[in-house]
């Protein structure tokens, strides 16, 4: 509801940093708080309390809320601390293929918000059906991070990189010939249901299904020399984002959900025994090694909001 007009008061208090999770995973460097968008009014909610709008990062009068504080700083911090946001060149590495746009006739009765776009979004970022809802209207992350992000070329036919194919839209009309293309040029790199996205050093997990009640899985395989596979669940509305350290000996991890009684599961395969360390401390449900798997569980409370992990050698 309100999507036509712009509806903001339903919106979970945390979709403010997935949206930023996602910017994070393709490379984005600039990141906008908007000052109206994001304010509530000190004046209406002094009147009355109840009116107070949940996903307000600030009132008029400059006072952050606990949305900020639960949220949006704990986020930046980490991306920040950690240097997340990917390179020029990582991003790049990442993109196999790029579209432009040579105009074909599109087919608006089956794609009617996409035209000739439909059978490319289809067979990529998916559209699923809620009920008898479809999807191409409604949802905003991507069911899966297989293809990373597909740049659509604004004007002209130029390169981005030699190593990246365009294609022109003509050739994508079809959801069958978009899949067995991007298929090949982006061959699966994760197990799950998640959305999941790995740019040189950086991990990020969402869920990819904002508008449905139902807990996803990952499992992300060859990470680095200390953490061999990063598995999981994530809830709706949650996200999870990693750095690896250069060396491949030391992993940093922030997890964050809008639930406070949702918790998450975490499981990290080494070939020894790792330290690691987690703050806050009253956040572990589980922290516990298994000598026979080789395996470290973890079991997170967001009582208190984001938690951060760091594994180590120990």
């Amino acid at each position: 509801a309100g999507e036509r007009s712009g509806v903001l008061r339903t919106m979970p208090r945390i979709f403010w940093m997935l949206n930023a999770v996602m910017g994070v995973a393709r490379g984005c460097g600039i990141y906008s708080l908007d000052g109206q968008t994001l304010m509530d009014s000190a004046k209406l909610n002094a009147r009355d309390p109840k009116a107070a709008w949940g996903s307000a990062i600030w009132d008029d009068t400059g006072k952050t809320t606990d949305t900020f504080r639960r949220f949006v700083v704990p986020l930046i911090r980490f991306t920040v601390q950690h240097a997340l946001i990917p390179t020029r060149q990582q991003v790049l590495a990442s993109v196999k293929l790029a579209v432009f746009n040579d105009r074909p006739p599109p087919d608006v009765k089956t794609w009617p918000h996409y035209a000739e776009y439909g059978p490319l979004y289809a067979a990529t970022y998916g559209f699923r059906k809620m009920g008898n809802i479809d999807g191409q209207l409604w949802e905003f992350i991507p069911n899966t991070g297989r293809y990373f992000f597909i740049p659509v070329l604004v004007q002209g036919n130029e390169p981005l990189d030699p190593k990246i194919r365009n294609l022109g839209i003509s050739q994508l009309q079809d959801v069958t010939r978009v899949s067995d293309l991007f298929n090949a040029a982006h061959p699966a790199n994760y197990e799950g249901d998640a959305y999941v996205i790995r740019v040189g050093q950086t991990i990020t997990v969402l869920n990819s299904r904002e508008n449905e009640d139902v807990t996803e899985s990952f499992s992300i395989p060859r990470l680095a020399r200390l953490v061999e596979t990063l598995s999981g669940k994530v809830g709706p509305h949650a996200y999870v984002v990693a750095k690896i350290d250069d060396s491949g000996d030391r992993l940093w991890l922030q997890a964050n959900s809008e639930y406070p009684d949702r918790d998450t599961v975490l499981a990290l395969t080494c070939p020894r025994e790792p330290g690691w360390k987690i703050e806050p401390r009253s956040a572990v449900r589980e922290g516990q090694w298994d000598e026979t798997t080789k395996t470290l569980h973890l079991h997170l409370s967001h009582l208190q909001g984001a938690v951060e992990v760091t594994v180590s050698q120990k």
